[in-house]
């Protein structure tokens, strides 16, 4: 099973027929694994070189090159925001990135911050779990074989 499919296994009931934002996106294969079941995905990023073709053969997906600590989307325009592999690279904005992602996530949906990768590790379980108990969200990590990840309720 592709690490994608193992992520979006995690995700599942938080994206099928769901708005959801894939934030810091790099090439945006995760975006494209959960076109089939999302109703919308949007996925941003500062740059668009490492941009997946197959996000073009996606008609429910669009990619924006944006800063995912200042989008252009309207307060709750989400049901679920995610970042994927990416903890490491926006160690420095964690906390812009994530209450940004709170600000466009609807009441009652979700963001997930999962990773495969294990520079990320060191950033989820330390800044991110030490991010929400400063600010008292709720969340959940769960710490598989393959995969770390963070469910934020909004």
């Amino acid at each position: 099973m592709k690490i994608t499919e193992q992520a979006l296994k995690i995700m599942k009931n938080d994206v099928i027929g769901k708005d959801v934002l894939e934030a810091a996106c790099g090439c945006a294969d995760l975006s494209v694994a959960m076109s089939p079941l999302a109703r919308t995905v949007e996925c941003i990023d500062l740059v668009d070189f490492r941009l997946n073709p197959e996000v073009a053969q996606c008609a429910n997906v669009r990619f924006s090159v944006m800063d995912a600590t200042r989008t252009a989307f309207a307060d709750g325009s989400f049901d679920t925001s995610v970042i994927f592999n990416a903890a490491y690279h926006i160690k420095d904005e964690l906390s812009a990135v994530i209450s940004e992602c709170m600000r466009v996530t609807r009441q009652g949906g979700a963001i997930y911050v999962i990773s495969s990768v294990s520079i990320d590790r060191a950033v989820i379980d330390g800044d991110l779990v030490t991010l929400l108990n400063g600010i008292g969200a709720q969340f959940t990590v769960e710490r598989g074989k393959a995969l770390i990840s963070v469910r934020i309720a909004v």
